[in-house]
């Protein structure tokens, strides 16, 4: 065993491993921001800002990251 996990077993635990991820809502003066999305799915619609948690982040640090990122 080479200690990797074989490339056909490891496409099907990332199928079904979940992903975290946080989609925020920005209030300001009665409003609601939104950005039109540049890539799929639903590109060239209009979103909430967000993205996905990374490894060993906490979530409100991710919510932070994404703001920064996205806006």
């Amino acid at each position: 065993m080479n200690g990797f996990v074989p490339p056909k077993i490891y496409r099907i635990i990332t199928k079904l491993t979940p992903v975290v991820t946080n989609d925020i809502l920005v209030k300001f003066n009665d409003k609601y921001l939104l950005g039109k999305r540049n890539n799929e799915p639903a590109k060239g619609l209009w979103w909430t800002p967000g993205g996905r948690v990374r490894k060993n982040e906490k979530i409100t640090d991710s919510v932070h990251r994404v703001v920064k990122e996205e806006l």
